[in-house]
């Protein structure tokens, strides 16, 4: 009998399957209320529902992959930079500057110059390039 999938690997294989094939999957802005916190769902015809979290407007960037993560499912959060193929990335990257490119920058253009996520600063690695979030 074959080990159940860690909830962090549903995720990472869910965002690898999205990236192969961006036509395989229904795709939504969901906003998130915020004007640093957006994200974007992707639905397999499976049932499973990935969450992208994008931050718009980071180091003068439009935007930036935050984590993702399986909707309802516990424990399953994940950094997409660290966790996913650089492969993926680029092909969901120019699939959500295709079709989100007016949701994106209508969010870069309302983020809050005064929140962490909108500071030209790279505000996700420590200064020993650790790549971890600050804690202050």
């Amino acid at each position: 009998m074959a080990a159940p999938v860690p909830p962090t690997e549903r995720t990472i294989r869910a965002f690898e399957l999205a990236g192969d094939d961006v036509k395989d999957c229904t795709w939504a802005w969901e906003d998130r209320h915020s004007p640093t916190k957006k994200a974007i769902r992707a639905e397999f015809s499976n049932g499973t529902v990935l969450i992208i979290d994008v931050h718009p407007a980071v180091n003068r960037k439009p935007w930036t992959f935050g984590g993702a993560y399986i909707r309802d499912v516990q424990g399953s959060e994940v950094n997409i930079d660290a966790e996913t193929s650089a492969d993926a990335r680029r092909e969901i990257t120019a699939f959500i500057n295709e079709v989100f490119a007016s949701e994106i920058t209508e969010a870069a253009a309302n983020v809050n110059s005064n929140s962490r996520a909108s500071q030209s600063a790279d505000w996700r690695a420590k200064p020993d390039g650790s790549g971890q979030k600050p804690t202050s």
